[in-house]
């Protein structure tokens, strides 16, 4: 049972790196959001600017 519950143990420490490595990812992902909302900006002023000049 000792045995057990030190496998169990061992397997579990895994888990903060898990939870960290989630914080991360989620945090990219609004990072990518916002990316993605500026090169929508830069796509609308671009097309703007290039009906303007023809």
């Amino acid at each position: 049972m000792k045995e057990a519950g030190i496998g169990v143990a061992g397997n579990t420490e895994h888990i903060k790196a898990l939870n960290d490595t989630i914080g991360v990812a989620s945090g990219m992902l609004d990072v990518a959001g916002s990316i993605n909302e500026n090169a929508d900006t830069l796509k609308t002023t671009l097309a703007t600017r290039a009906e303007k000049i023809n």
